[in-house]
């Protein structure tokens, strides 16, 4: 009886990985930013997606192909999220602050 556990232990074990092997994703590369060293952040929504890191607050419209930075006025941005139904209005911050950009990054207000 006990090879006939191990077995059904083996078989269901080898069915798993094959399942699972076969249901895997594949990764696209987004050909991030060469300047984003230490990335704090993603938001995204549709084509477009918004990097906060270490020094800048980036930006790619075309779901990351190219990147540009943004006019934020302040660096090192910990947090970025923009709505999902409207990219252009983006809020960032860092500790004890946040602001906010109702043009895609182009100009900022303080949020308090």
């Amino acid at each position: 009886m006990k090879n006939v556990t191990k077995h059904i232990t083996l078989f269901a074990i080898v069915l798993f990985c094959s399942f699972a092997i076969s249901t895997a994703q594949t990764w696209t590369s987004l050909n991030g930013p060469q300047i984003a060293k230490n990335v704090k952040d993603i938001s995204l929504s549709g084509d477009v997606v918004y990097i906060a890191e270490n020094d800048y607050l980036l930006k790619s419209t075309n779901g990351g192909t190219a990147w540009k930075g943004t006019t934020a006025n302040f660096t090192t941005p910990s947090v970025v999220q923009c709505i999902p139904d409207n990219s252009n209005i983006v809020i960032a911050g860092r500790q004890n602050f946040f602001k906010r950009s109702i043009n895609g990054g182009e100009t900022w207000i303080d949020v308090t």
